[in-house]
């Protein structure tokens, strides 16, 4: 995802940084093989987008980004 200005300079940009849910952490403690594959795996590439198909900005300011390949919302918040 990029961020520009009304000018249409780039100023900012995200490949993703999604952190681990307390649902997901639950899920991969009930379930032994995963939990065992997850250990040697490289599980760096699931904080990254995969395949975001929509932003919002609310009124807050905060961008949400529909990541539909992960199934999930990754919420950004502009720096005060």
């Amino acid at each position: 995802m990029q961020v520009f200005t009304p000018d249409g300079e780039v100023v900012q940009w995200f490949r993703g940084d999604a952190t681990m849910t307390p649902w997901a952490q639950e899920y991969i403690d009930g379930n032994p093989a995963i939990k065992a594959g997850r250990a040697v795996a490289d599980t760096e590439p699931e904080k990254w987008f995969w395949a975001p198909i929509a932003v919002e900005v609310d009124a807050k300011g905060r961008a949400l980004v529909l990541d539909s390949c992960r199934h999930r919302i990754q919420v950004y918040v502009p720096n005060e």
